[in-house]
């Protein structure tokens, strides 16, 4: 069945059905496909109709949870063309500070990547394996094909037991979301939010607004609420995560008695 054409619709945005990744779910829609997040920005601003369009970025479609499916007749952002911005310069934004003391890093040894939201996290592992020297993340779950902004913005748990899933290592998150302007209008702008003492120096971070286009958010409770936002505070373009140098696993088995594991 064809998709309710819309009074107003995106520019470029073409009839589809959408599917999760077990074929559950599946919904006429219509979708957009930009390469850039400025790109994105003006698919978002060619909609005259945006205090009531229902849009929803899909990633890998893995969550079988309605809190990732677009609605019936909606507009669905997909990132198989995405690609990252600003990737040469973003690292000349974070604090020297951070690069050196590194208060609050998840270890000593922890750096920061910079990755778009679009890219699954078996790309991730790969890119992060290639650098010289190797780097990876801390604790992954058993499924690598989600995006990033997909596994940070449902919190999807990793295989350790003491450390936090992957949304606890991003530090800082960059969307495009709809607000509304002096007026009360709908407006499209891009964010970069982090904890109040965020790695990005806000000084450096300003003077390239014209590079970059962002509007920087430095407070814990906007950071806190977007990071595992499901979608809710808009569409998640990348995210700067802690990582840690390459590492390997060590796999230990043994055979224990119930009786010897019950009083545990």
């Amino acid at each position: 069945m064809p998709p309710p054409v819309p009074v107003l619709k995106p520019e470029n945005a073409m009839p589809t059905i959408w599917t999760d990744w077990m074929e559950e779910q599946d919904t006429p829609c219509f979708l957009c496909t930009p390469k850039d997040r400025q790109e994105l920005v003006a698919l978002l601003e060619s909609a005259p109709n945006l205090r009531t369009l229902r849009i929803r970025a899909k990633g890998s479609g893995h969550s079988s949870s309605e809190v990732g499916a677009p609605r019936r007749g909606g507009f669905v952002v997909d990132f198989r063309r995405f690609s990252l911005d600003s990737a040469q310069i973003a690292p000349s934004w974070w604090k020297q500070a951070w690069k050196t003391a590194k208060p609050g890093a998840l270890r000593h040894d922890a750096t920061l990547a910079r990755v778009a939201g679009s890219m699954t996290v078996a790309k991730l592992n790969s890119s992060l394996r290639n650098e010289n020297p190797a780097r990876a993340v801390l604790n992954l779950g058993s499924y690598d094909a989600q995006t990033v902004a997909g596994v940070v913005s449902t919190a999807t748990h990793g295989s350790g037991m003491v450390s936090g899933p992957i949304s606890d290592f991003v530090v800082s998150i960059e969307l495009v979301s709809v607000v509304k302007d002096v007026h009360g209008n709908p407006e499209v702008k891009s964010f970069r939010i982090e904890p109040k003492d965020g790695v990005t120096d806000p000084v450096k971070f300003r003077a390239a607004t014209a590079l970059h286009g962002m509007e920087l958010v430095q407070e814990d409770d906007a950071f806190y609420s977007a990071v595992v936002g499901l979608g809710c505070f808009g569409i998640v373009t990348a995210l700067t995560l802690q990582v840690v140098p390459a590492f390997s696993l060590v796999e230990r088995r043994a055979l224990h008695a119930w009786s010897e594991l019950a009083p545990r």
